[in-house]
């Protein structure tokens, strides 16, 4: 209900009067004469028309107002108050930029590597498979490995396997042309495209049968396809003359059966080359069926091994998720690094509130007025929500924008210091959950 002008200033003046006669009354009773005390109160108080126009303000009824019309009036009240106060404004804003900056660009790297899944289809079900002696699990070359691992025919699939990948790096030099050139390529079987999933832009991927015929075949990277091709589709089919350079009298020829999608990226390192496996390799990595969990996958190659070779019964394979082992040489300085980005944004917590407190110390005069005046808790809190949304909103943007630069700028560097890609090879960028802790 509103108050017509007249009730209005005679409730504004009633108000006035009695918080001001409190004051007079309590300064007298402290030892001071009436005319000190009353001249002592107005100085404190202010100019009490100002005070009356302001709480005519407060008071009269405004359309909308359960809507937009005290949000807007209370934005606007904050952006004027803290305008009167530009450095203490600029001092938050630049401590929270900093700070929720700083920490938006750990949790960007963070989320990059140890949270994003490897870029492939069925990432989660993607294991590494090491060979491990009691007590050695997952180091190479570990002692009391038992030989013959590569002379297992192990199998394509099975109940557990949906697909087995073993992989071996070679270097070539490509023949003909106007120069040769040397490249990296990576002799595979044809689950390694399975378990990726990858789909060849043009032509198609090798499989068992091309093995059996010889493996004269070859899938070009994108690159490579692009830089000595021309990015031309006319080269399914053609024949490329190429030899290991470790084996410089064993030059080959290949038909060019298909290109790798300028999107792929391999945890093996990008390949110039593919070409299919000839003969038998103890696998590196196994995609396995829907449900199978690492352990499960552990057992069942342990058993198969005993079942072909003669081994220790303490002997195991040892199974683990590819993208745990592909990220656990970066985990303890991610770890470390995002800890360190949360203390450096408690400091900066620390700080912006010790400004606020002084600041509401200021501006306990002004507070204790709207009080008298019959302003209720819930709109001086209100009034400093405002405050915080007008001083919060664009640090948050900035330090969003600031993060973004600095990730985007020093993906080469933070890559080049862990000494490991960020999978998929994309620039690490700000998550969705990065985002909002940051907004939050």
């Amino acid at each position: 209900m509103g108050l017509d002008h007249a009730s209005l200033d005679e409730e504004i003046q009633s108000e006035l009067g009695f918080h001001i006669e409190q004051r007079v009354d309590r300064l007298v009773a402290e030892g001071l004469n009436r005319q000190e005390a009353e001249s002592k109160v107005r100085r404190q108080f202010g100019s009490v028309a100002a005070a009356r126009k302001e709480c005519r303000r407060q008071l009269q009824p405004v359309r909308r107002r359960e809507y937009l019309g005290a949000p807007g009036r209370l934005v606007r009240h904050a952006t004027a108050s803290l305008r009167r106060a530009p450095a203490y404004t600029l001092t938050i804003i630049l401590l929270a930029t900093l700070g929720l900056g700083l920490t938006s660009s750990v949790l960007g790297w963070y989320h990059s590597y140890l949270i994003e899944p490897l870029p492939y289809p069925n990432a989660d079900r993607l294991m590494r498979v090491d060979r491990s002696a009691p007590g050695t699990e997952g180091v190479p070359e570990a002692p009391d490995v038992p030989g013959g691992l590569n002379r297992i025919a192990w199998p394509a699939q099975d109940q557990l396997i949906e697909a087995l990948v073993a992989w071996e790096f070679d270097d070539f030099a490509l023949v003909g042309g106007d120069l040769p050139e040397r490249v990296d390529g990576i002799w595979v079987t044809p689950g390694y495209f399975t378990a990726h999933g990858i789909q060849p832009t043009v032509g198609r991927s090798f499989s068992q049968q091309d093995v059996a015929l010889g493996g004269d075949v070859v899938v070009l990277g994108h690159r490579l396809w692009q830089r000595r091709f021309g990015s031309d589709p006319a080269v399914i089919g053609r024949r490329i003359l190429a030899y290991a350079t470790d084996r410089p009298d064993e030059a080959n020829s290949f038909t060019v059966i298909g290109v790798l999608p300028e999107s792929y990226w391999s945890l093996t390192g990008e390949s110039d080359l593919l070409l299919p496996m000839k003969g038998t390799r103890r696998p590196s990595m196994v995609l396995a069926a829907p449900g199978v969990t690492p352990a499960q996958m552990s057992e069942h190659l342990t058993a198969y091994t005993r079942d072909h070779l003669t081994t220790d019964p303490d002997w195991r394979m040892h199974v683990e998720p590819a993208q745990e082992t592909y990220v656990r040489p970066v985990k303890p300085a991610l770890t470390l690094l995002l800890v360190t980005g949360f203390v450096v944004l408690a400091v900066v917590v620390g700080n912006v509130t010790v400004l606020v407190l002084v600041r509401s110390i200021r501006k306990e005069r002004d507070v204790a007025v709207r009080r008298a005046l019959g302003a209720g808790e819930g709109r001086v809190m209100a009034g400093w929500l405002a405050e915080a949304v007008v001083l919060t909103v664009p640090a948050a943007v900035a330090a969003l924008a600031l993060a973004y630069s600095v990730n985007r700028f020093s993906t080469d560097i933070v890559e080049r210091y862990l000494q490991v890609a960020i999978p998929g090879g994309a620039i690490a960028g700000l998550s969705t959950s990065a985002a909002a802790v940051t907004l939050a």
